[in-house]
């Protein structure tokens, strides 16, 4: 049997983004019990283009492919820029009388940093060609036969030429031009109160919201084939004038919801306790791409085009987490209890040390 290789040309981009943040934030007090934490954050993150315009994207809208050029950040990006992520903040603290304090908060944030891989680099061609070559089989024991083809003379057949791209073997990278980098929604709600003079109980409840998150596809996908055919990949995708188009969709959505109680202790003789119990969910149709954890492996939707039937809950939802942490100051050094009057290089080598330790359970 004939054995295939695929190959590209070595091509080294140089990428290139600017990002800009300002930012204002006050405290304003507005009664002895009442403080106000206001906060405005406008950032603005250009798409990413390359240096020398070695940048393609695929427009859905002509069926083709189109190369960046010089011009204004759309020309270059291929991409619209965003001019609109502005990121209020705000946060409220009222004591409602010497031992009890109510706490609540909501903001908005943005990532310019997601880890798709390839697919934002927009390789399209002429940069990257794929192309398959066949090879005859070698018998066992026999000789390998002169036009034979291996990785170095292979490239002597032309395949990397951009004259021999194919649209139907080439993968090609397809990144909404309106696409928009994701927000998070984040928001706590939380009640503090003093239980005795050295412990503390804290019920709170925290959750946040993303969206526009990116979700790799295939926008190119095949359908299924129908009862009874055995019709190959290509025969069933929607475009028969391309083979797999890599898909940046941005329309991801994941939400966390958790209440926690925590509980704090100042001991006596620099004994500290510590206990936080947490109760949540994480649920979504999106995961940042390429990631593996340990028992689950992040995988591309199943139908790119029904996200509906990807949501459920995320790999890092875990229902049950608990922790307690115990931390001792032994009692040598300045400020404690014994070699109170150590000089400097003493002090230095045996005084302020402390002795911690953590234990976290969790169940999913």
């Amino acid at each position: 049997m004939p054995s295939a290789i695929g190959l590209g040309n070595n091509v080294v981009t140089n990428q290139r983004q600017h990002i800009h943040s300002f930012y204002a934030q006050d405290d304003y007090r507005v009664t002895s019990k009442l403080t106000l934490n206001l906060g405005l954050r406008y950032e603005f993150a250009t798409p990413i283009w390359e240096r020398d315009n070695l940048w393609a994207n695929f427009n859905p809208a002509t069926n083709s492919l189109v190369q960046a050029s010089n011009g204004s950040l759309y020309n270059r990006t291929l991409v619209h820029p965003d001019y609109h992520d502005f990121g209020p903040r705000i946060g409220a603290a009222y004591s409602v009388d010497s031992k009890n304090v109510i706490r609540a908060g909501y903001g908005i944030s943005y990532s310019f940093f997601n880890r798709v891989g390839s697919a934002l680099e927009s390789i399209n061609s002429p940069q990257i060609n794929f192309g398959n070559l066949s090879n005859p089989a070698i018998p066992a024991g026999g000789p390998v036969p002169a036009t034979f083809l291996t990785t170095l003379n292979s490239f002597t057949t032309g395949i990397a030429s951009p004259a021999t791209f194919n649209p139907i073997t080439t993968n090609i990278d397809y990144v909404d031009q309106n696409t928009k980098w994701p927000m998070v929604q984040s928001w706590l709600f939380s009640i503090q109160r003093q239980i005795t003079s050295n412990t503390v109980v804290e019920v709170a409840y925290n959750g946040n919201y993303s969206t526009r998150l990116p979700i790799i596809g295939d926008y190119n996908q095949a359908n299924p084939n129908l009862p009874g055919a055995t019709l190959g990949v290509q025969a069933r995708r929607p475009d028969q004038s391309f083979g797999a188009i890599t898909w940046v969709d941005p329309v991801g959505a994941n939400n966390y919801n958790g209440l926690s109680v925590r509980a704090e202790h100042r001991a006596a003789n620099g004994l500290y306790f510590l206990n936080s119990f947490t109760w949540s969910k994480a649920m979504g149709d999106s995961e940042q791409a390429l990631e593996t954890y340990p028992g689950y492996t992040v995988a591309d939707a199943q139908k790119i085009h029904n996200l509906a039937g990807e949501y459920g809950p995320t790999s890092f939802d875990l229902k049950l987490i608990d922790v307690t942490s115990v931390v001792y100051e032994l009692p040598f050094g300045k400020g404690r209890r014994f070699a109170t009057g150590l000089n400097p290089v003493a002090e230095a080598l045996l005084g302020g040390w402390e002795i911690s330790l953590s234990l976290m359970r969790a169940a999913s």
